[in-house]
């Protein structure tokens, strides 16, 4: 039986994420479910199928990518981790959806979030969809983009990895973050 495990997490795009690792970082669960919709219910589904062969005592600490992404889908992974963290007494980190895509697929790639109108998120600010076109470097992300632009696919965060970077980050002792916020690409427009 694992003594410790680290829970890493994404809702934030079109799959609902879930693992653990041990203190090893060997894989001791992974799923993810391609759903684009309907998080608030897939990821329950996916604590329970993982929380039923592993006992949630164990989980030592947890990562959660807390945007940008789609409003709800981000809220709801949030929102679950938040809870698992008050009840379990553990420390929580939230990564970007860039800072989590790059232990994917490294520095020398761009990274570019679709925000669904006509521009992306990039390097920390908006910018239109067309100047993209002029990067000479490959683009991985979330993104509809011209046939000239270099790309090397459609990508979400591997919950693996961001488990295996928060098992680094509480194994360095490193402090938690206070609170886990959304980080909006915009400011949300209720009303």
């Amino acid at each position: 039986m694992t003594s410790s495990l680290v829970l890493g997490l994404d809702t934030c795009g079109h799959a609902c994420s879930l693992a653990l690792v041990d203190q090893q970082g060997d894989i001791v669960f992974n799923q993810s479910r391609w759903i684009a919709r309907g998080h608030s219910a897939a990821l329950p589904a996916l604590g329970a199928e993982a929380f039923t062969a592993h006992d949630p005592a164990q989980v030592v600490a947890l990562v959660v990518t807390h945007g940008p992404g789609g409003f709800t889908g981000m809220r709801v992974g949030l929102a679950y981790a938040r809870a698992f963290a008050f009840a379990q007494d553990l420390p929580a980190y939230a990564l970007s959806v860039e800072t989590a895509l790059r232990f994917s697929v490294g520095d020398k790639i761009a990274i570019a979030i679709d925000s669904r109108r006509g521009d992306v998120f990039m390097d920390g600010q908006i910018m239109r969809k067309e100047a993209l076109s002029s990067l000479k470097v490959p683009i991985a992300g979330s993104w509809n983009l011209s046939q000239e632009t270099p790309k090397i696919g459609w990508h979400e965060p591997c919950p693996v990895l961001m488990a295996r970077h928060g098992l680094k980050l509480w194994t360095a002792g490193t402090p938690p973050d206070k609170v886990l916020e959304p980080l909006y690409i915009r400011a949300p427009s209720i009303g």
